[in-house]
């Protein structure tokens, strides 16, 4: 069973490099003010990571119980379905903020060139690990534990990414900076 896992897990990544390359090869150069304009956003940093710790409050397992004791069952599937739209909507924020940090992340590599190679990989392990766990996500129950961890590996995994995007553009500005 577990060796099926990780040979699922290796054709995926693989499937995401070979995803990945073919893209980078199909970009067309654009020079749009809407280019710029997106550009420019892409700087700042990730917008929906600083709502994690209301969603978090919103799968608390106290609320859960309250309402367990105090309402109908009707009740309690129309939270439950909107606790699952909120959580959706925070997981497809989240997505927003990867995937702005990760054409951050290209150009930033690609001003660096002997930097690239280890961002570029760097920047697929992140993306393979944050594609899996968003689907994971996605379709997992919301009241567990287990639920709320993977959340957390997430979201500080947008976190991480943020960060290390943010080092590698200061070294980029200290490599241009340095006398030749």
């Amino acid at each position: 069973m577990i060796e099926t896992v990780i040979l699922v897990g290796v054709l995926l990544a693989l499937l995401f490099f070979l995803y990945a390359r073919a893209r980078r090869e199909q970009m067309p150069a654009q020079d749009s003010q809407a280019t710029k304009a997106e550009t420019a956003t892409e700087l700042l940093p990730p917008s929906h990571v600083c709502y994690y710790a209301q969603i978090r409050q919103a799968l608390a397992r106290a609320d859960r119980e309250y309402l367990a004791h105090r309402a109908t069952p009707a009740v309690r599937r129309r939270w439950e379905a909107d606790r699952r739209t909120v959580v959706r909507g925070f997981l497809a924020g989240l997505k927003e903020d990867y995937v702005r940090l990760e054409r951050l992340g290209r150009t930033v590599a690609s001003l660096s060139p002997e930097l690239s190679h280890e961002l570029e990989r760097e920047r697929l392990w992140l993306g393979v690990r944050f594609r899996f766990w968003y689907g994971v996500l996605w379709v997992a129950p919301l009241g567990s534990r287990w639920t709320l961890r993977l959340l957390d590996r997430t979201t500080n995994l947008v976190g991480s990414i943020a960060d290390r995007t943010a080092a590698a553009m200061t070294a980029i500005g200290e490599a241009t900076n340095r006398p030749a």
